[in-house]
């Protein structure tokens, strides 16, 4: 099979940009208690929780995949990965709604991660 030039350097840059620390935003539902769940995760940085009417959110950045509870998920790995799907976004938006604008609104980043969490 043939591949153009430019799509086969997206597919490498997207595969090697991978090899280190990956950041994943971790939506939790009520009544999962995200504070328990981060105390007990080994291998993973995490900020600070987001918490509103329809759950809570924290980012993770470390090696791998992160052991998930029940009724977690993983949105994305950047803002704009997130904002830019209409499913993520509307599960974003339940926790920490828009701004007057209509625009999502960010809650953290990993120092040195901005441009990589596309801020």
């Amino acid at each position: 099979m043939r591949v153009p030039g430019a799509l086969l350097f997206t597919l490498v840059m997207a595969t090697t940009a991978f090899a280190g620390p990956g950041n994943h935003l971790v939506f939790a539902p009520p009544p999962v208690d995200l504070a328990a769940f981060c105390d007990g995760l080994t291998g993973f940085d995490h900020t600070n929780i987001v918490s509103g009417p329809g759950g809570g959110m924290v980012w993770l950045r470390g090696d791998g995949e992160p052991a998930l509870a029940d009724g977690m998920s993983d949105l994305g790995a950047s803002y704009p990965e997130v904002w830019t799907d209409p499913e993520r976004r509307g599960i974003y938006d339940t926790v920490l709604p828009p701004d007057a604008g209509g625009y999502p609104r960010p809650f953290a980043v990993f120092m040195g991660c901005e441009e990589e969490m596309g801020l």
